[in-house]
């Protein structure tokens, strides 16, 4: 019997004029690993990602995409 464990817990801290790619480098990688991890028969849940910023408002990147965290 597979045992189901909780995902593994992902936070990714943003700031202003961080660089998007270092946003949605990392949480394209641990999604697809996530799709993976999901896909095996294991019970394990894979990755959970979150996004923060230290008061949880929309921030702009050094491009100027603004992007609303899932907290603060």
């Amino acid at each position: 019997m597979a045992r189901h464990r909780s995902p593994r817990q992902i936070a990714i801290l943003l700031f202003p004029g961080v660089q998007s790619l270092d946003v949605t480098g990392p949480l394209e990688v641990f999604h697809g690993a996530s799709q993976l991890t999901e896909a095996r028969a294991s019970g394990e849940r894979g990755y959970e990602v979150c996004t923060f910023s230290g008061d949880g408002a929309p921030l702009r990147t050094s491009s100027g995409l603004t992007i609303t965290p899932d907290g603060a």
